[in-house]
């Protein structure tokens, strides 16, 4: 649901990491009890960087 919202935006889709996973979810409660948006929105963009980055290195890796 994540990717399909994003890419609607023009955004592009990213993968939540099980070692994010904890705050990813941390984001969601926060949001559902104060409608604070800001930890959700800290947390995708540091999961876009590190998808792209993840992505780029494997790229990278077989075009070597």
């Amino acid at each position: 649901m994540l990717n399909y919202f994003l890419m609607l935006h023009d955004h592009p889709p990213l993968i939540v990491y099980e070692e994010d996973k904890a705050v990813y979810y941390a984001a969601l409660e926060r949001y559902d009890t104060d409608e604070d948006i800001a930890l959700m929105r800290d947390f995708l963009r540091k999961q876009t960087e590190k998808t792209w980055e993840k992505s780029l290195g494997r790229e990278a890796q077989s075009v070597s």
